[in-house]
């Protein structure tokens, strides 16, 4: 009689195959989130590194002769488009100090130009 309620099966119930998919479903929309997650910070870091990059040369190529450059930049704000980021590069001179010039240069590197925020800046004081 034992017997009769007890029968082997091969394979699986409906439930338990449901029950699997339902876990794996969690799973995949969980590690898909990790994944578009992990994309969007990459992407951002890879802008910024551009960015700082980008900004260090600048500062780099204006300061390592300065004279010249200064009478590049020394008019209004200059903008240039590299690798799909805004440069806005800006010389001031403000004032003297001991019978030498004391400039002010300003660097910003923007992703869209219209948001006016800047996602890497370089500030440098020169006196010569």
């Amino acid at each position: 009689m034992i017997e009769l309620f007890y029968q082997k099966r091969d394979g699986f119930t409906f439930i338990e195959v449901i029950t699997a998919i339902a876990i794996l479903g969690i799973f995949i929309v969980a590690f898909s989130n990790i994944v578009t997650v992990s994309i969007q910070a990459n992407e951002k870091a890879d802008k910024l590194f551009k960015a700082t990059l980008i900004s260090n040369n600048l500062m780099e190529e204006i300061t390592s002769h300065p004279k010249k450059p200064l009478l590049d930049y020394h008019t209004a704000p200059e903008r240039k488009n590299i690798d799909g980021l805004y440069c806005e590069i800006s010389i001031e001179k403000k004032g003297e100090q001991d019978d030498k010039d004391v400039y002010h240069i300003d660097i910003k590197i923007f992703e869209d130009y219209h948001t006016r925020k800047p996602i890497s800046q370089k500030n440098k004081i020169l006196v010569f």
